[in-house]
């Protein structure tokens, strides 16, 4: 099954509203586009994120480790869309991150796993396959999320 320019569009137009609600800190919003339980895989290492406000935390501890790292910009590049199954498909994604002077400064490989409910899309699952930020690899680590 060919899938057409307007899927690419359309993901990449969805995933990008997302990531620039995260941008702009807007963290309850930018987690609003997935459903919970929510499995987030980082660098092979699989973790359940519960419920909205745990995403929240992960988000704010995103947002630190970015800052840290001089990204100030991201930019999605939808590269590869699965056919849909019961609407259900995987769209894999790489994530551009800039400096300040808009110099690239790494990149992020995602797949994402999304739910097509018609008239909107929902994230339900997210496999990081390569981080920019290596520490993301360890998150939470030993601690436990605090909301």
């Amino acid at each position: 099954m060919e899938l057409s320019f307007p899927v690419f569009t359309r993901v990449q137009t969805f995933l990008q509203s997302m990531m620039d609600a995260f941008l702009a800190g807007d963290l309850s919003t930018a987690a609003a586009y997935c459903d919970y339980p929510l499995r987030v895989t980082l660098a092979g290492r699989s973790i359940m994120v519960q419920a909205l406000p745990e995403m929240v935390v992960l988000l704010r501890h995103l947002t630190v480790t970015r800052l840290a790292a001089g990204q100030t910009a991201t930019q999605a590049e939808v590269w590869r869309i699965t056919p849909p199954e019961d609407g259900v498909f995987c769209a894999s994604v790489r994530w551009y991150h800039r400096n300040p002077i808009g110099q690239m400064v790494g990149h992020t490989d995602m797949i994402y796993t999304l739910r097509d409910l018609g008239e909107s899309l929902r994230v339900i699952a997210a496999d990081a396959t390569e981080l920019s930020l290596a520490e993301m690899a360890d998150y939470p680590g030993r601690r436990r999320f605090t909301v």
